[in-house]
């Protein structure tokens, strides 16, 4: 779903798919408002932000560890996998 969006110029032209990205913001939006300040500053930096996980640590003051799994958690949460919450 995430990736999807990226597409968004692209897909402009196409109702059928504006109304798909339309759809998709809204789970996206609502699955992120589920989530933490942290969870949500983790997932921006990556996602929004493109920042690899040494410039997330670099941010957040933690070791670059400490950022991937930290972001990985926040990833899986906003996914909805709970299998993997407890990594």
């Amino acid at each position: 779903m995430l990736s999807r969006l990226v597409e968004w110029p692209s897909a402009a032209g196409n109702v059928g798919t504006l109304a798909d990205h339309r759809a998709d913001i809204k789970r996206v939006t609502t699955a992120l408002a589920g989530l933490g300040d942290r969870e949500r500053q983790l997932i921006g930096l990556r996602v929004a932000g493109d920042l690899t996980y040494r410039e997330i640590a670099d941010v957040l003051g933690t070791s670059e560890a400490a950022a991937k799994v930290a972001t990985h958690r926040a990833l899986t949460k906003l996914r909805g996998n709970p299998s993997h919450q407890d990594e």
